[in-house]
């Protein structure tokens, strides 16, 4: 992977006054698959910088070569003016048909998996703001279609980790994810991943000791976080 340009930085901080009730979405949302457990407000996504491609099937127009440049370069030119625009869901199917041309990149796999995850926290929030409605129908859609897009996240971090194994962008981008579904030790082996990989990066000692703190492991919490700020970690 490519130095930490591509990196999804998420800032979050720990207040449990601010998450979503488990049990509150079980008793609005009755479907037999799992919910996604904690939402924290506070969770957000700095401005990204990534080259993103599309979903449709490819057609003679758009494969075509201009101006020198090859098919995936201009998807590759499409997807990040859609990613720097936050319109997410252009900047999937943008990246979606680059991989198409190329099934295997891995950084075609990481940078879908971030849009996705991005996608689904829009649709938690509808999700949220319906349940506050008591709009029953709408949250549990847009519970499903947050919950379909983590696992394209997951396929896609795996998939590209085969490739990878030691990627510490591919790992954090897991750590995240598994944060937003409420896995904390998921979340905490994908950090401490990271953190082998490039154990002077302050990120994943943030992000680790803010899940030991939702855990309520308050030493390995403060241990984490002072090592973040030891190393320059700010928000």
């Amino acid at each position: 992977m490519k130095g930490r340009g591509l990196l999804p930085i998420l800032n979050s901080t720990k207040d449990k006054n601010e998450k979503l009730n488990h049990h509150l979405l079980k008793r609005f949302i009755s479907m037999q698959r799992s919910l996604f457990p904690y939402y924290y407000k506070s969770v957000k996504f700095s401005a990204f910088c990534f080259i993103l491609v599309i979903l449709f099937a490819l057609n003679g127009c758009r494969t075509q070569e201009k101006d020198g440049q090859a098919p995936i370069d201009l998807l590759l030119e499409k997807g990040n003016k859609a990613m720097n625009d936050k319109n997410w869901y252009s900047a999937n199917e943008y990246f979606s048909e680059a991989l198409l041309l190329s099934p295997d990149n891995t950084e075609l796999l990481y940078r879908r998996a971030v849009v996705c995850l991005a996608q689904a926290k829009d649709h938690y929030d509808l999700a949220e703001a319906a349940i506050i409605r008591e709009d029953i129908p709408i949250a549990e859609d847009e519970a499903k279609k947050a919950d379909d897009l983590c696992k394209k996240v997951k396929e896609d971090s795996l998939a590209a980790l085969k490739n990878d194994p030691k990627s510490f962008d591919i790992h954090y981008i897991l750590g995240c994810l598994y944060i937003y579904q409420g896995e904390w030790n998921g979340a905490i082996d994908e950090f401490s991943q990271c953190i082998k990989i490039d154990p002077k990066n302050p990120l994943p000692y943030q992000r680790r000791g803010e899940v030991y703190g939702y855990t309520g492991d308050s030493m390995n919490e403060t241990v984490d976080l002072k090592q973040a700020a030891e190393l320059g970690y700010s928000e």
